[in-house]
């Protein structure tokens, strides 16, 4: 239903099944003049899960919110929030159990510092936390914003968690077709969209680099160079 540069390029709108040859009906210019014209797709599915896969917190914080497990949310933000702290916290041992610490407690409060998420000592979790907790910064960051917003949020873990589910909502996505032909007139097509429920074939790449970085990846994604390279490496999958 996409195309380069082009969200609109098919809809299933007004049909009561799809076209037998399996194509994709084309949207006429005149609906694509209207800028509330929405597609719509053949296969529906749940708006919660599409904005729980799409939020850009952890994945194992997501695990535990389908659980409903407040305690093991409220490990994962603890988690989280550490990995907020600066490199040079991580390298000097001496100051990290203090440090960290006082984060939890101003972030999260003080039960972010009970046995049953941390354990019995500080120095043990750490030990054993620090490198995920990196890792969750480096891939979900959470700016400062995002930690002033934490601090003011819900005390319960769950509704902490639902809140910056809420929160770290993509407005876009960026994806392109996982199957081509070498007989195609284009074999990578790849655009930006708004966020929506895709299937398999529609795979999405996510990043952390600004909008306008974003945009020139998107460019070069849609380039005619990149469409040969493309061209002379791949058959079916992309």
């Amino acid at each position: 239903m996409i195309h380069h540069f082009d969200h609109r390029f098919g809809s299933y709108a007004g049909l009561d099944e799809p076209p037998g040859d399996g194509s994709l009906p084309e949207t006429p210019d005149s609906l694509k003049a209207s800028p509330d014209y929405d597609a719509e797709p053949w296969y529906w599915v749940p708006e919660d899960e599409t904005s729980l896969r799409v939020a850009r917190v952890p994945a194992r914080l997501k695990r535990y919110y389908r659980k409903e497990n407040a305690v093991g949310c409220l490990k994962v933000l603890a988690e989280w929030v550490l990995g907020t702290l600066d490199k040079d916290d991580f390298a000097t041992p001496a100051l990290l159990s203090s440090r960290a610490e006082a984060r939890l407690r101003d972030i999260l409060g003080q039960r972010a510092l009970a046995r049953d998420v941390i354990g019995e000592k500080i120095a043990t979790w750490l030990h054993k936390v620090a490198g995920n907790a990196r890792a969750m910064q480096r891939e979900t960051p959470l700016l400062e914003d995002d930690l002033a917003f934490t601090r003011q949020g819900p005390v319960d873990p769950l509704e902490l968690t639902r809140a910056l589910i809420g929160r770290k909502q993509p407005r876009w996505l960026m994806g392109w077709r996982d199957i081509c032909r070498s007989t195609d007139e284009r074999i990578v097509i790849a655009t930006v969209f708004p966020k929506a429920g895709t299937g398999h074939t529609t795979p999405l790449a996510y990043s952390t680099l600004s909008a306008d970085r974003v945009a020139v990846l998107t460019a070069q994604l849609a380039s005619l160079p990149l469409d040969y390279a493309a061209r002379q490496k791949l058959v079916v999958e992309i």
